[in-house]
């Protein structure tokens, strides 16, 4: 082919991908299961939240998740999360789809995500352990856009979000909140020890 004259790049890199992935699908999964033992006091508790125990000698199978991932084409990707964390289903065993989205690229090196996604800025630079975001760690229906510049990347993001938050009326009814979020993230490296964000 090549003493014809014939391109065969395109080909070359569709193969890998089917190489790669078994024709673009991947699956994998998570489980978590929390055992405690000993006696412990509400009012000692480390966070006062449904994910902590309370009495003594505790199972908890807490975390169940089925992921689902599909290559498109080279620059196409679809991602789905199906599960069940009770931690934030105030302790309900809620089968649900917790995360869709796809990822694309656009023109001028535009990376586009449109879908329902986590929004943790903070985790994903690493600023915290655990669940304790000051600014979002929600998963809203979102619009992402991401383009990076040498040492310097920009994130923004159209979102919209119902969150019932926990609070309850005075019938014992969640309160519905509705949220529309729009937020830009810019953060910089400017050596491996120096780095600086807004």
């Amino acid at each position: 082919l090549d003493a014809l004259g014939v391109k065969v790049d395109k080909i070359d890199a569709r193969l890998a991908v089917m190489e790669k992935d078994l024709g673009g699908f991947s699956m994998s999964g998570e489980f978590r299961m929390d055992a405690k033992f000993g006696n412990s006091n509400y009012e000692n508790k480390w966070y006062n939240d449904d994910a902590t125990f309370v009495g003594k000698n505790e199972f908890d199978l807490n975390r169940y998740r089925f992921y689902i991932k599909k290559r498109v084409n080279e620059t196409t990707n679809f991602v789905a999360r199906l599960g069940v964390d009770n931690a934030k289903n105030n302790g309900e065993n809620a089968l649900t789809w917790e995360r869709y989205y796809v990822t694309t690229k656009l023109p001028y090196d535009i990376t586009l995500t449109i879908g329902k996604q986590n929004f943790d800025w903070e985790s994903d630079l690493g600023l915290y352990v655990d669940n304790d975001a000051w600014i979002g760690d929600i998963t809203p229906n979102m619009f992402g856009f991401e383009k990076a510049w040498g040492m310097a990347n920009l994130k923004v993001i159209f979102a919209r979000a119902n969150d019932d938050g926990g609070v309850l009326d005075a019938n014992n009814v969640p309160k519905s909140y509705e949220q529309f979020l729009i937020a830009a993230n810019v953060d910089a490296n400017f050596s491996e020890k120096f780095r600086a964000g807004l």
